[in-house]
């Protein structure tokens, strides 16, 4: 069983965030976990044009505002029977984030994904994004649709994909655990990878080496009951998994997420996030084990 104590659920009030808290109140109840809300207001900074601001006085007053709406939340946790605490912190998003995983011990960060306008994703990414390299623990993230999915232990239909790269492993088992207590069919798939104009990248196997990989991945206590099969496509792979997605309606999609070459990112960018803007139901990302290096003599 995939051991789930504390949760963490950024909102900052928009539909998407409230989405991921209603999510994260339904895994807190399955798993008996407490739930940790956490609302971040962004610092002011002063410029030429607003340096008649008092910057303290304006984060004084939106912190007024968003203190009801975060102690509503807690109290709809508390009287779903959820042990849950609430706090609300300036800084930078990330960071507050990032901190407050650390600071509560989370096992999994639950949190919705936000749509931005194209020049300012451009420039910038997004909080997701720079979360998904950064955060230790596995991150749920929710789509903006309204199409409701089963939470676990209670879902039916898994997909796992991977690039049987460095994590993959720990993605697999994450992913086996959670399927295992819902008894949920698994289709693990993996994407030859191809650039958008359809050339095919180096350095791929044979079909037949594919398989037998994906065999490997499999732990022995799920292999034979018929509930896991092993897909192997090609093409864009982002494209490729959404495709699938759409066509087989998973309850949650499970990938891991990793550093690529300069040259395959260039041609095919990242493709957790891209599935994560395009899926419609909810991702969870696995970020490698951190694995303590040796200190040199």
């Amino acid at each position: 069983m995939q051991s789930i104590k504390n949760l963490l659920c950024p909102v900052d009030l928009s539909p998407a965030s409230l989405r991921a808290f209603d999510y994260s109140l339904k895994l807190a109840q399955n798993y008996d976990a407490a739930l940790h809300v956490l609302h971040v207001i962004a610092p002011v900074i002063n410029t030429a044009y607003d340096f008649y601001v008092d910057t303290g006085k304006l984060l004084a007053s939106i912190k007024k505002q968003v203190e009801p709406e975060i102690r509503r939340l807690r109290k709809i946790a508390v009287d779903a029977g959820v042990k849950a605490d609430s706090e609300i912190r300036t800084g930078t998003i990330e960071t507050e984030i990032i901190d407050a995983v650390k600071r509560n011990g989370a096992d999994v960060v639950v949190m919705g994904k936000h749509g931005r306008r194209a020049i300012e994703r451009w420039l910038v990414g997004s909080v997701t994004d720079h979360l998904l390299r950064r955060v230790p623990v596995p991150i749920l993230i929710i789509s903006e649709g309204k199409t409701k999915r089963a939470a676990p232990p209670a879902m039916k239909r898994i997909l796992i994909t991977t690039d049987l790269s460095e994590g993959t492993q720990d993605a697999v088992a994450y992913a086996m655990s959670l399927a295992d207590e819902s008894q949920a069919r698994v289709t693990l798939l993996h994407v030859i990878p191809m650039t958008a104009v359809g050339v095919v990248l180096p350095f791929e196997e044979t079909p037949g080496q594919l398989e037998s990989e994906l065999q490997q991945l499999v732990p022995e206590n799920s292999r034979g009951d018929g509930r896991l099969v092993t897909k192997i496509a090609s093409g864009v792979p982002y494209q490729e998994i959404l495709n699938f997605a759409k066509a087989n309606r998973p309850d949650l999609i499970v990938m891991n997420i990793h550093g690529k070459g300069a040259f395959e990112r260039l041609l095919l960018g990242s493709n957790a996030e891209r599935v994560i803007r395009g899926a419609s139901c909810p991702v969870l990302v696995i970020p490698p084990r951190r694995r303590k290096s040796r200190k040199k003599r």
